[in-house]
C-alpha cells in the first residue's frame, strides 16, 4: 500500500496521508512518499489546487514511535526521518497555488507541522490538536517552533511545546491555527467546496496571494511593498487578470476558468507573434513612436485608464494627447517583453528606464469588431521611478 496517495481531478489535487490503520503515523516511508508526491503534484499542468488530508479516523498521530524503536540505530534513524520530515513541509510552502489541509480526528506531531504548512486549515469540530514531541521527550520538528509562534504568539505557542496541551478543534480556531470548524461528517464537502471555489478562481492573483502571504514574515515593509507591486502587475497582465479587469468594466460576472495563464508566455515581440491586427499596429505606433496613424488604431470613444497617474482620458483627442505627452517622456527608454493574447484582447508587458532606474507595467488593450481600440489600461510598477514619471508627464501635459 502506498504511504501518500494522489488523486487529480478538475484542477484538484488531494493528497492523502494513507496509513490508516497506524493513524497515518509518520515514519520514513510517508515522509519520503510525501515529499515526492508533493514535488511531483508542483509539476503537473492544470492542478489549481492542493488539499492535504489523512485516509480513516485520524488525520496524523505525528511519528511513527515504534518505527523509531524498531530501528537498528534510532538517532540515525530520526536524523533521516526529520531531514525527510522537513523536506516535505518546504514542498508543501513551495507550491505555486494554494494549498487546503482537512483534519479529522487526532492532528498531533509532524502531523501539525504538516497541516499548518498549509494556507487553510478546516477541521472537524471533534479534532483535536497536540504538539506531542515532549510527551515522548523530544524537541519539535517539521517547522513547529517556527509556524507556532508566528500564529498564536511566542506565549502560547511554548505553553503548547512545553506542557504538550491537547486544543479541541474551537479552540484552535480561537486562538489562529485554523480557518474554519465544520460538524462532523462534513469535513469533505466542506473541503471539496472551498477547493473547486479556489480551483475556478484567477489563477494567478491566487498563486501570487499565496506567495505574498507566505513570504510576509521573512520581510520588512518595504520590501514587502515592493513584492506586492511586482504581483500586482503581473496578475493584471495574466488571462485571469485582464478577464477580471474587463469584466468588472463591463459590469458582468468574470469567467476565471476560461481564463488561466498559458504554460508558456508568447514570443517577447508583440509585433512577431502572429497577434491580432489592432496589436501589431499598437506594438508598431509605439515602436515608432508616430502618432499620425492613431485614427485608424484608436476607437472615438476609446477611453484610456491608467489609475497610477491621473484621471481616465475619454475619447480618441484627450487619450492620443496622452500617449504623445507619455512619448516624449519616455523616448526610447520603453520596450515591450511579452504579450498575452485573447478574443478581443491583449496585455503587453514593458519596461522602461527612468533616471537609470527601471520602471515595469503592462498595457492591456481591448478592441471593438472593427479592430479598433475602445479600452487602453496601463499599469506601472509604483516605485521611486514613478514620481518622476507622473511629474514629467503633468508637465507636457500642461503645454
Amino acid at each position: 500500500m502506498n504511504a501518500v496517495r494522489l488523486d487529480v481531478s478538475g484542477g484538484v489535487a488531494t493528497v492523502e496521508l494513507s496509513r490508516p490503520e497506524r493513524g497515518n503515523a509518520v515514519d520514513l516511508g510517508l515522509a519520503r512518499s510525501l515529499h515526492e508526491v508533493v514535488t511531483q503534484v508542483a509539476t503537473l499542468p492544470g492542478v489549481a489546487v492542493v488539499v492535504l488530508t489523512g485516509a480513516g479516523a485520524r488525520f496524523c498521530v505525528g511519528g511513527d514511535l515504534r518505527a523509531m524503536a524498531a530501528a537498528p540505530q534510532p538517532r540515525e534513524y530520526l536524523g533521516q526521518l526529520a531531514d525527510a520530515a522537513h523536506r516535505a513541509v518546504l514542498a508543501l510552502r513551495a507550491l505555486p497555488v494554494p494549498v487546503i489541509a482537512a483534519v479529522q480526528g487526532a492532528c498531533a506531531g509532524a502531523g501539525l507541522g504538516f497541516a499548518l504548512a498549509c494556507d487553510v486549515v478546516l477541521a472537524e469540530r471533534t479534532a483535536r490538536f497536540v504538539t506531542a514531541y515532549t510527551g515522548a521527550g523530544l524537541s519539535p520538528d517539521s517547522g513547529l517552533s517556527w509556524i507556532l509562534p508566528r500564529l498564536v504568539g511566542p506565549h502560547r505557542a511554548a505553553e503548547l511545546v512545553l506542557t504538550n496541551r491537547t486544543l479541541p478543534a474551537d479552540e484552535a480556531l480561537a486562538w489562529g491555527l485554523l480557518s474554519h470548524v465544520v460538524e462532523p461528517g462534513e469535513l469533505r464537502q466542506a473541503t471539496a467546496e472551498l477547493a473547486h471555489r479556489l480551483a475556478a478562481g484567477p489563477d494567478t492573483a491566487l498563486a501570487n496571494s499565496v506567495r505574498l502571504l507566505r513570504g510576509a514574515f521573512e520581510r520588512g515593509l518595504e520590501t514587502q511593498l515592493d513584492r506586492e507591486a511586482e504581483a500586482i502587475v503581473e496578475a493584471a497582465g495574466s488571462p485571469s487578470g485582464v478577464e477580471g479587469i474587463t469584466a468588472f468594466a463591463a459590469k458582468r460576472a468574470p469567467d476565471f476558468a476560461s481564463h488561466r495563464r498559458p504554460r508558456a508566455p508568447e514570443a517577447a515581440d508583440p509585433g512577431r507573434t502572429g497577434a491580432p491586427e489592432p496589436v501589431r499596429r499598437w506594438h508598431q505606433m509605439m515602436r515608432d513612436r508616430d502618432l499620425s496613424p492613431v485614427t485608424s488604431i484608436l476607437a472615438e470613444s476609446v477611453e484610456f485608464r491608467s489609475p497610477a497617474v491621473h484621471a481616465p482620458q475619454r475619447g480618441r483627442e484627450a487619450t492620443t494627447r496622452y500617449l504623445g505627452a507619455a512619448l516624449a517622456v519616455l523616448g526610447d527608454a520603453i520596450g515591450y517583453r511579452r504579450t498575452w493574447l485573447a478574443a478581443d484582447s491583449a496585455v503587453l508587458e514593458f519596461a522602461a528606464v527612468l533616471d537609470g532606474v527601471e520602471i515595469q507595467g503592462v498595457d492591456i488593450l481591448r478592441w471593438d469588431p472593427d479592430g479598433r481600440i475602445e479600452e487602453i489600461t496601463v499599469l506601472v510598477r509604483p516605485h521611486k521611478a514613478l514620481r518622476y514619471l507622473i511629474d514629467a508627464m503633468a508637465a507636457k501635459l500642461a503645454d
